[in-house]
């Protein structure tokens, strides 16, 4: 059997490197790498003080009621319904068997 990736008649050089490829040098930058470690830092913090505080914030329990007590527009609740009821495992179940087997009628 012939192979096609490298037939017997074909030389491969001894220096793989091309002589026009160039080494590129890779350096870190400090603005980037500082901004992300003040980021790592806050968030970390801030995960600490929430997880050590023993109530809700003010702010949080207004805000709360606030938008749960909100009249939404007719649309909004629709398509909430919807996404609510694909969200079901059970009819979403029921409703991939019924489109598979109208699929496979």
């Amino acid at each position: 059997m012939h192979r096609t990736s490298n037939p017997r008649g074909t030389q491969f050089p001894v220096n793989t490197t091309a002589d026009n490829t160039r080494r590129v040098g890779v350096r870190l930058r400090p603005l980037p790498v500082a901004l992300f470690l003040i980021g790592v830092i806050v968030l970390t913090l801030s995960a600490f003080m929430v997880h050590a505080h023993p109530q809700p914030y003010p702010i949080e329990m207004q805000t709360t009621n606030a938008v749960q007590s909100m009249k939404l527009a007719p649309v909004v609740v629709n398509v909430i319904d919807f996404v609510s009821s694909v969200n079901d495992p059970t009819p979403s179940i029921i409703a991939l068997g019924v489109w598979l087997v109208g699929l496979i009628i």
